[in-house]
């Protein structure tokens, strides 16, 4: 076996072990692989590829449904952890590449066009991560909640933020503008 090729089997080794376990974060360089192999490491190759389809195709024909029974229903089946009550706006974006990384609590909202990625690639390093959104927490509308986050019980997230740290339970995380208005635009 050649030096890529172990080096392949030891990062999808890492994988499979971190998936199995209850670690939060892992982070893995990818620097030199291609992106036909980055894809192999984070959808497991061969028939789980498919999978990874079907889920896909299900999740964008939830990103629209309004009914949040169905889709509490159609997530938990494929393998999300969804609370009782959960409220999923139409246009949330849920990473459905690993669905069993995502926990979303009893009556937690996830406000519309809100985004969850329990997987992330950067330039060379591709991130997997737990998400927990705690019981009864709100995550604003256009936010996102970036792989490896744990959003505490009953905390409010505003609109438009980009969350990459933990979140204490009742914590209020305001956005940057604090609420205040744009400024008028200047006249031409």
């Amino acid at each position: 076996m050649t030096s890529h090729a172990q080096r392949l089997a030891s990062e999808r080794e890492r994988i499979r072990q971190f998936l199995a376990g209850s670690q939060c974060k892992i982070v893995i360089d990818v620097q030199g692989l291609s992106h036909r192999e980055i894809c192999g490491l984070l959808y497991g190759g061969g028939l789980a590829e498919i999978g990874v389809g079907i889920r896909y195709v299900l999740a964008l024909m939830l990103y629209a449904c309004p009914f949040p029974g169905i889709k509490n229903l159609v997530y938990r089946a494929m393998g999300m952890h969804v609370g009782k009550g959960a409220y999923i706006s139409p246009g949330c974006y849920l990473d459905v590449v690993h669905p069993g990384l995502l926990t979303i609590g009893d009556n937690a909202v996830l406000g519309m066009g809100s985004a969850v990625a329990t997987h992330e690639r950067c330039r060379d390093v591709l991130v997997l991560g737990r998400v927990e959104i705690g019981s009864g927490a709100l995550v604003g509308g256009m936010s996102v909640v970036r792989a490896g986050t744990r959003i505490g019980a009953n905390a409010e997230l505003d609109m438009m933020l980009n969350v990459s740290r933990n979140v204490a339970p009742g914590e209020r995380v305001p956005s940057p503008r604090n609420g205040r208005p744009l400024p008028p635009l200047p006249e031409k």
